[in-house]
């Protein structure tokens, strides 16, 4: 039986010169022309994401990735992600390709929105000059140290910020929202991230920035 083919809501503007396929999706490792220090934007969207929801967030521990207990906090194990959104909320995010993230019968708490959420990522030097163009959330906070959660409006858009890494002004930051967003938060990145060089990237260039 084929596979069900999914699509991005997004697709970035570059020559793609190494690509696989990945659960349905075609993801981009590669692009044309990425080599180089400045702002790069990956298209994450294929990444798998859940949303955790309970009174005990304690209690659920996808893959082995305990949930952590203040919102704004964000556990790494591997390649997944747990960021606590709330009280009673957290996200679970699959990079890359992390194992797991199979059947999830025994975590009724879980609920998969992979097809629902874009997913960005926007790494190396000046990222965080192309976020202040865009958002009043600090990103770059001193002192903070990654992966943290930050929520608010991105391009005006309601959205989930995870930074990964902050080196000054380089590093690497996430950005996920309804996929619906799609369209104007790309372009909004593409503009703001103009007179830096930002440009397409795989997903090979978040590898170091997960390390």
């Amino acid at each position: 039986m084929n596979e069900h083919r999914r699509r991005s809501p997004v697709r970035l503007e570059g020559r793609a010169v190494k690509a696989i396929e990945r659960e349905g999706w075609e993801v981009v490792l590669e692009y044309e022309g990425e080599e180089g220090a400045g702002p790069r934007l990956i298209d994450l969207s294929h990444s798998r994401k859940w949303l955790a929801q309970g009174s005990n967030l304690a209690v659920i521990k996808p893959w082995g990735v305990k949930a952590p207990p203040s919102p704004g906090q964000v556990s790494r194990e591997g390649g997944f992600l747990v960021g606590r959104m709330g009280g009673s909320q957290a996200f679970v995010w699959r990079l890359g390709e992390a194992e797991g993230g199979g059947a999830v019968d025994d975590e009724p708490s879980l609920t998969e929105v992979t097809d629902g959420w874009l997913l960005l990522g926007v790494v190396g030097t000046q990222v965080f000059s192309v976020a202040d163009k865009l958002t009043t959330l600090d990103l770059a906070e001193p002192g903070r140290k990654g992966p943290f959660l930050l929520q608010g409006p991105f391009a005006h858009v309601p959205a989930s910020v995870v930074v990964l890494k902050a080196e000054g002004n380089a590093g690497a930051f996430l950005v996920a929202c309804s996929r619906g967003y799609a369209g104007d938060l790309v372009l909004a990145l593409t503009q703001a991230g103009e007179e830096l060089g930002i440009r397409p990237a795989g997903e090979s260039a978040l590898s170091p920035w997960l390390s």
